[in-house]
């Protein structure tokens, strides 16, 4: 069914069009006025339709045409936007020609738009008629099942792992047991069970217990799933194990293997193969046997399977077999209604705790089943809602024991129509395929299935919180990768089910005739001479060639593919191995989202500066000698992913005004439309930015320019000038870094090289910087006294490092006026300081430092003294200090100094090179009772009481890693 989310976009389109500079033709403007209430009532007509189960196959047939006219009006709008941003490029009229907005109308198109709004007057009446004949009307639409989305942040629903505690305890023991009754093959433990029962959830468990970590050095995590692809799994588990050989491009599998081989031949490894089916088992035995030679070499090293089907464990050589069933009643009930109540008391709802339980019993103990009804049951706690979902019929229509489709489909038709859409859609990928947030909420965006709320929410925040909600609904199924998520089986299924007909995947050789319908496309496939006779091609909204694909021996024939995409918004050509793109990219005018990381090619052509409507290019991994002269035209570019050299070709950047983040750094140049002033109109910009070559500016109202003070959406801020001398004065160094004053929204800070020599007035007015969590001052060689940081009440990082001029650090940098200074911080980093002498809290009135746990002295040979250490100190690292005695404990902000110098709190203590340091050996004996929590120990240059403290470092009883040196290694474990 068309999205009602489309519609109502197509609304503000046609409207958008009916303002501008230029008088409307008055044709035109009959037109679009017209198009735009018809919109309006087919939106209505939608909103009443949506989650009602129309079966009348007549209106069915009607609904679909609908679709099929309103993405023609979508493409017709598309191109009224593409000719005003067009013209807004080269700011030109032409005499003759019927205007929308600022639009050049050529004859033909005004004829779409006439021929549409003809279409859609066809089409609406009948439709109109049988809503008004079944009576349902906007009162029925309220007991449409479909609700409205959500206000407010989603929540996070990270369910803990219930129940399997014998099972999780076995596959432990197996992990762990270096004896192996098999002489030829690596150890293989085998997992069954149905789908959504738990065996991922379990395996992950396992993956990720503490004992399992530390046994393996090697760790490797693949969901193999139907569409196996041997050279795809090897590829991911160099990836995972940080392979540093070149392996991308290796397209032969005999020297993957090779490469996998000598990767694994260091250590004992685990291999996790997720998700295995029948049809894809030799390829997988193929890989455990290219991994058994090992076997002997690493003793230790084991291969863990989970699988669905049954037969798997009569086809496999396997040591341990785990079948898993539904969670026992009691645990299953537990953690059923722990997900359908949340944080909710469940003795303020009794009636709800009878029902659920009822509602349990029909989820076959399936703890992904518990998640999905859980939360839908969780959207409203009334017992109106939870008869609804006790008493569906939808519930009762169970093939066997095991299926829990029902309840995903229930839980599916619940969501608000947002979700839907957006879930649905992702069936366009091959199972087990990783999803990445940015991505996924990037093709979302470019087929308009987020859009801006109607508080002015940013776009892309709309979609995180559709993204978050599906996670909170337990759609998305989180993988051992962090941020990384994948659509489980099943539900990936169920997306297929729902978008059938608008989305096809080809997953081998064998090119099949693609449904006329079908929007939505990927291709596993290398053979694309049958795919480019594809009628359909012209209709295609999304075009995956996935990354197994190498497509540089068919650049004709991904030509022709890519010249016929007359509606293509997003198109990924990742990981296809190309020197260059093979088409002319302006026929492509559509596009929203591209992707040409990794994909090998050597430039972007010129005609990719006429892609006006491009929200999203990826250029990731890619190095250009030249980027196109006008690449600044892409005036609708939100999201730029390159690498710094690409970004720093790209002239007058300023004008990509829509831009939302630099994920690489800007380096300034002294050549005009390179400058610092071009981040000025960049108002947008959020996240990180990072500035280099500060050198390059050459006055504190250059500096101006990049109006940082205006950029609220900033979190973090780099300011970084490079090693080039010059000869301005210290006075113009300090205008400059005082030009560059942040947002006082700002986060997280690091000025590195400034060459100035005091603070600007915003660091000594620390009021401007309240919400600072993290500060970096480095190499500021002429920087003397720091600013009264001590008051920024939210800092918790503070580092400090390669500052030369500084000699003595006072009390000033701890403020004045607050009882407790550094109330947040937790780490301090003092790093080459080779003329620091003096640090000193002369007022002990005062809490200083209440919550410090990491600290870290290094390369200070001058420094003889440091203030009491707080009571909270969990690390402490002295190197190359000049301390001639340890330090004193503070105990509370009003004490004076206790005789004890360490805090019982200590974790980690290193002491290294401090050859002024008296008796530290005798010392450490004498504070052992106050280190009772130590774990890690590190001493070098000890006196002569060294061979005393080797023979007591049993007295440090919660000592687990330690190194005495004399000049030689003493001990270490």
């Amino acid at each position: 069914m068309v999205g009602h989310i489309l519609i109502s976009e197509l609304v503000k389109r046609a409207r958008s069009f009916l303002g501008g500079q230029h008088e409307l033709h008055s044709d035109v403007k009959q037109k679009l006025e017209r198009l735009g209430q018809l919109l309006l009532d087919l939106q209505c007509v939608i909103q009443v339709t949506e989650g009602r189960g129309i079966q009348n196959p007549a209106m069915v047939q009607r609904l679909k045409e609908f679709k099929t006219l309103a993405y023609q009006i979508d493409n017709l709008l598309d191109t009224f936007e593409y000719r005003e941003l067009e013209w807004k490029s080269s700011s030109r009229m032409v005499k003759g020609l019927r205007y929308i907005g600022n639009v050049a109308i050529p004859k033909q198109e005004f004829g779409d738009l006439t021929n549409v709004v003809k279409k859609l007057e066809i089409l609406y009446s009948p439709v109109k008629n049988f809503v008004e004949l079944v009576g349902l009307d906007q009162q029925s639409q309220q007991r449409s099942i479909t609700p409205q989305l959500p206000t407010g942040t989603p929540r996070n629903n990270e369910h803990s792992f219930v129940g399997r505690k014998e099972e999780k305890e076995k596959i432990i023991n197996f992990l762990l047991n270096t004896e192996s009754h098999s002489t030829t093959n690596v150890p293989v433990l085998l997992i069954l069970g149905a789908g959504g029962i738990g065996k991922t959830a379990l395996a992950q468990e396992v993956y990720n217990d503490e004992n399992v970590k530390r046994h393996f050095s090697l760790k490797m995590w693949v969901c193999v799933s139907k569409n196996f692809d041997l050279g795809r799994l090897t590829r991911e588990m160099l990836n995972q194990l940080n392979c540093s050989c070149d392996y991308i491009d290796v397209d032969d599998l005999v020297k993957l293997k090779e490469i996998l081989k000598m990767q694994l031949s260091s250590d004992k490894f685990l291999l996790v193969l997720d998700n295995v089916w029948s049809e894809t088992l030799i390829e997988v035995s193929d890989m455990v046997r290219a991994c058994a030679p090992l076997c002997h070499q690493n003793e230790g090293s084991k291969i863990l399977f989970t699988s669905r089907e049954e037969e798997i464990a009569g086809l496999t050589k396997h040591e341990e077999l785990i079948k898993l069933k539904g969670l026992r009643d009691d645990e299953y009930r537990s953690f059923f209604l722990k997900c359908a109540f949340g944080d909710a008391n469940l003795s303020e709802h009794p009636e709800l705790e009878a029902i659920g339980k009822q509602i349990a019993c029909k989820l076959n103990g399936s703890p992904l089943a518990a998640k999905t009804v859980g939360e839908l049951l969780k959207d409203k706690l009334r017992e109106d809602h939870w008869r609804n979902i006790l008493n569906s019929d939808i519930l009762e229509q169970k093939q066997d024991n095991h299926d829990i489709m029902p309840a995903l489909r229930l839980s599916y038709l619940y969501l608000p129509f947002q979700l839907k859409q957006c879930f649905s859609y992702l069936c366009v990928t091959p199972k087990a395929w990783e999803l990445f947030q940015k991505k996924v909420i990037g093709m979302w965006m470019a087929q308009s299935m987020v859009c801006h709320d109607d508080h002015g929410k940013r776009v892309e925040d709309v979609g995180e919180d559709y993204f978050k909600m599906l996670i909170s609904k337990s759609f998305f199924q989180k993988t051992t990768k962090e941020d990384v998520y994948i659509l489980h089986d099943l539900l990936h299924d169920l997306a297929e089910k729902t978008h059938k007909g608008y989305s096809f995947r080809i997953e081998d050789d064998q090119v099949k005739e693609i449904p006329s319908t079908v929007q939505h496309l990927s291709v596993s496939t290398k053979s694309l001479v049958r795919l480019k006779k594809q009628s359909v091609l012209n209709n295609l909204r999304t075009l995956l060639f996935l990354y197994n694909n190498n497509v540089s021996a068919v650049d004709a024939d991904l030509r022709d593919v890519l010249k016929q995409l007359g509606s293509i918004r997003v198109l990924s050509l990742s990981y296809c191995s190309m020197d260059k793109l093979p088409c002319d990219l302006r026929l492509l005018f559509h596009l929203r989202y591209l992707d040409l990381s990794h994909s090998g090619i050597k430039e972007l052509p010129d005609e990719v500066t006429k892609l006006y409507l491009l929200q999203i290019l990826d250029l990731s991994e890619l190095e250009f000698d030249r980027v196109p002269k006008r690449m600044n035209k892409l005036i609708n570019l939100r999201s730029l992913i390159c690498s710094g050299k690409i970004l720093s070709m790209i002239a007058g950047i300023g004008k990509m005004a829509r831009l939302q983040e630099l994920k690489c750094p800007f380096s300034v140049q002294v050549v005009p439309r390179f400058d610092i002033g071009q981040l000025g109109d960049l108002e947008e910009l959020r996240g990180c930015l990072c500035i280099r070559n500060l050198e390059n500016v050459n006055s504190g109202e250059k500096a101006r320019e990049a109006r940082l003070c205006e950029k609220g959406n900033l979190v973090e801020l780099v300011l970084q000038w490079g090693s080039a001398e010059r000869n301005t004065s210290p006075e113009v160094e300090n205008e400059i870094l005082e030009g560059l004053e942040p947002h006082g929204k700002l986060k997280k800070l690091c000025i590195d090289g400034y060459k100035g020599t005091r603070s600007p007035s915003w660091m000594v007015d620390i009021n401007g910087l309240t919400n600072l969590v993290s500060l970096k001052l480095i190499d500021c060689k002429a920087w003397e006294n720091l600013p009264p940081l001590g008051q920024l009440l939210q800092l918790q990082v503070l580092e400090i490092s390669r500052m030369h001029a500084i000699k003595n650090i006072h009390h000033g940098i701890h403020g004045s006026g607050i009882l407790k200074r550094f109330p947040s911080l937790q780490e301090l980093i003092f790093d080459f300081l080779p003329e620091w002498e003096v640090w000193s809290a002369d007022d002990i009135e005062v809490d200083l430092f209440p919550c410090l746990k990491i600290l870290r002295i290094s390369d200070c040979p001058k420094l003889t003294t440091i203030p009491p250490l707080p009571s909270t100190i969990q690390s402490l690292e002295l190197l190359n200090v000049g301390l001639g005695k340890f330090p004193k404990l503070l105990t509370k902000a009003w004490d004076l100094p206790s005789s004890s110098s360490l805090p019982s709190s200590l974790v980690i203590l290193t002491i290294k090179g401090c050859q002024q340091l008296q008796y530290p050996s005798k010392w450490l004996i004498e504070q052992h009772e106050s280190l009772r929590n130590l774990e890690e120990l590190t001493v070098d240059y000890c006196d002569e009481f060294a061979p005393e403290l080797v023979e007591a470092i049993g007295m440090f009883t919660g000592l687990k890693k330690f190194s005495v040196e004399d000049g030689g290694l003493l001990l270490e474990s």
